[in-house]
């Protein structure tokens, strides 16, 4: 990703506090007396994914409690995730061209599907049953990876991700 950001500093991807945790037992980067699952490679992936379901659900939600998460927008994978979030921000804003050269405004955006994003994803199976209350419980009783491939794949599907 360039190294030029409005202000020169690669702008924090803003997260709800509650929701931190989450970010930190699902990812493999950043684990800190948490016990991890390491479904995503790193924090991004997650928060892209949830920016994507919160647009296609087609709901944004203002964050509680807002933090800086642990990652910045210059850890966003340029070629998949970056340009996925340009285009939810581009289509948010009626297709407004001045979108593009602003990367907080397309962050503020993506932050609130994100939020909506990972309010449904924790609604599902099987992050209903072994997430509750900022802990995992019981995560090595389920094939874990098995159902979260099998939750994605319908997701991909239903809304015809690449």
């Amino acid at each position: 990703m360039a190294n030029t950001f409005e202000g020169g500093k690669s702008p924090a991807i803003k997260i709800s506090q509650k929701w931190l945790r989450f970010y930190q037992s699902f990812c493999k980067r950043g684990q800190t007396q948490v016990e991890s699952c390491e479904l995503f490679d790193k924090y991004t992936n997650l928060y892209t994914l949830c920016s994507v379901i919160g647009y296609n659900i087609g709901h944004k939600t203002p964050l509680e409690s807002q933090t800086a998460s642990p990652f910045t927008l210059e850890q966003v994978g340029e070629t998949y995730e970056w340009t996925t979030l340009i285009a939810i921000a581009y289509a948010d804003t009626n297709q407004d061209d001045s979108v593009f050269m602003d990367s907080r405004r397309i962050l503020n955006i993506c932050d609130e599907y994100a939020e909506t994003g990972i309010r449904w994803i924790i609604e599902q199976y099987p992050f209903n049953i072994i997430y509750k209350d900022g802990n995992i419980y019981n995560y090595d009783k389920i094939d874990l990876e098995q159902q979260v491939m099998l939750l994605i794949r319908q997701q991909k599907s239903e809304h015809a991700l690449i």
